[in-house]
């Protein structure tokens, strides 16, 4: 996943100047490069968060950071006997979860990706880590899913296992 954030700009505009690339794998490296990022331009390449955090089998709960891909994510649960081939395979799906739930864009059975959300951590611009879920702090959530990026990057989503079965097993057929 690449973000641009583009923070406010001092009143020089003489050339353009190319803005620095920092590259993140934690939450801690994203919330740094945020907060040394104020006042100046930054390309973010966050395409180091793409690991699977946790999982908590006995709530069917997975913890997954923003850049994980849909094929990866298919593949680790498909390692503990849940297909959730539809997804890996949809075409019209971003390639990574962040990408899906922040666009909340349609899953295969047409319900968008933010209904599978339970929980969401994002680092605001002033990078601040913020947790939110559907009991504590559900506006952030709601806002948050579906929000594009602007209240923050999104650095994990926790997943109901359940829910992405279900959508899965209910994927509708493309229309051609």
């Amino acid at each position: 996943m690449y973000a641009t954030l583009t923070l406010p700009a001092g009143p020089e505009f003489d050339a353009p100047r190319r803005s620095p690339t920092v590259r993140v794998r934690s939450a801690d490296e994203l919330r740094n490069a945020l907060r040394q990022a104020r006042g100046q331009a930054l390309t973010l390449d966050a395409s180091g968060l793409d690991r699977i955090l946790r999982a908590d089998a006995a709530r069917g709960l997975l913890e997954v950071q923003a850049a994980t891909s849909w094929c990866e994510l298919a593949g680790y649960l498909s390692g503990r006997g849940i297909v959730l081939d539809s997804f890996a395979k949809l075409s019209r799906l971003p390639a990574t979860v962040g990408e899906a739930a922040s666009t909340a864009c349609a899953g295969p059975d047409g319900l968008p990706i933010p209904a599978h959300v339970v929980a969401a951590t994002l680092v605001s611009p002033e990078g601040e880590l913020k947790r939110a879920d559907r009991s504590a702090n559900p506006q952030l959530l709601k806002l948050a899913l579906g929000g594009q990026g602007v209240l923050g990057v999104l650095y994990s989503l926790t997943l109901s296992i359940e829910s992405l079965q279900r959508s899965a097993a209910q994927s509708a057929a493309p229309v051609e």
